[in-house]
């Protein structure tokens, strides 16, 4: 549920309460049957894992803005160069909302592979910090380096929407 929840938290910003289970359905989320309890209108995967299809056009993150009439445009750039991440996110920083999409057990040394999607609050020489929107918990924010990022970015995949999302106020 991190990309509903970081989509919340974006568009809070903007004064646009949305509810994160109605983003969730908007974007055709499934989740699996534990947390059925905290998301009852959601439909249970079939295979009990959390199902995101934002990396189709029809439930892309641009089609839920447009759909729902929010001057809004998500930019993703697919890079796994550290310097590259560092650069694009420090020239981009202070008028947009930035998100990352990574694999997150990379960047805690564990052997497993899981989408996450989590936002930049703030860039130094070699760390991003980011802010963890939970829903059933509070906020959880953290300092990573960019070469692990970078790492993460790459294991997750272009094809599973890995990478910097830039979120840019239309004009």
């Amino acid at each position: 549920m991190c990309v509903p929840a970081t989509l919340k938290v974006i568009l809070s910003q903007y004064k646009i309460n949305l509810d994160v289970e109605d983003i969730a359905k908007d974007l055709e989320i499934e989740i699996p049957k534990e947390f059925a309890k905290h998301y009852p209108n959601l439909t249970i995967n079939k295979n009990n894992q959390f199902y995101q299809p934002i990396n189709k056009k029809e439930f892309s993150i641009n089609n839920f803005f447009k759909k729902n009439k929010i001057s809004l445009t998500m930019k993703r750039y697919y890079l796994t160069d550290p310097i590259k991440i560092q650069t694009l996110i420090i020239d981009k920083i202070k008028n947009n909302y930035i998100a990352i999409c990574y694999d997150f057990p990379t960047t805690i040394n564990k052997d497993a592979k899981w989408g996450h999607v989590a936002l930049v609050t703030k860039i130094s020489k070699n760390k991003i910090e980011l802010l963890n929107p939970y829903i059933c918990n509070k906020d959880q924010k953290y300092t990573i380096s960019i070469d692990l990022i970078a790492k993460a970015i790459k294991k997750h995949t272009k094809r599973k929407m890995a990478g910097v999302w830039i979120f840019e106020k239309d004009n």
